[in-house]
């Protein structure tokens, strides 16, 4: 008979937890969580990609690769960010100023890669940039060209 009374107190205090969740709309706060985190692309929903040395990010706005980008950092990872596809330039400058922050606190790097594309490197990975090797020079034949001389030669001979 003594567990009737422990069940009838944890049925009261259940019944008491779901009214004052539905009081304070937790319910609906944790659903709307859920909703966002879906909405939100994050590395951290996939595991495998936790595996690779380099992560990529092109986000569309600064919520979808931000605090991402810092935590891969934070874990060691080499982080590519490609900011052409976030609309606006504000939108851009705060995602870059924000990362570069980030990685500055954490002792890391960055390199600029290309227009709108920055390397971040954490602490204790070094980045070279290696120079641009010289183009060899092509071989460019104008058979015009030479067919000319050579049929400007036949009639010289003549």
């Amino acid at each position: 008979m003594a567990s009737a009374p422990v069940n009838a107190r944890a049925a009261r205090m259940r019944t008491a937890r779901i009214a004052r969740s539905a009081r304070l709309g937790v319910s609906q706060t944790r659903r709307s969580r859920l909703e966002a985190s879906r909405a939100m692309p994050s590395f951290r929903r996939f595991g495998s990609h936790l595996n690779a040395d380099v992560l990529v990010f092109v986000p569309n706005a600064f919520e979808d690769a931000g605090s991402d980008a810092l935590a891969a950092l934070g874990m060691g990872k080499t982080v590519l960010v490609n900011l052409n596809f976030i609309h606006g330039l504000q939108e851009q400058q705060r995602l870059l100023d924000f990362v570069t922050g980030g990685c500055f606190a954490l002792g890391g790097t960055q390199t600029k890669v290309a227009e709108g594309v920055v390397l971040f490197a954490p602490k204790g990975r070094s980045v070279k940039e290696l120079p641009a090797a010289e183009p060899e020079p092509q071989l460019h034949l104008d058979a015009g060209r030479d067919q000319q001389e050579w049929w400007d030669g036949v009639w010289d001979e003549e």
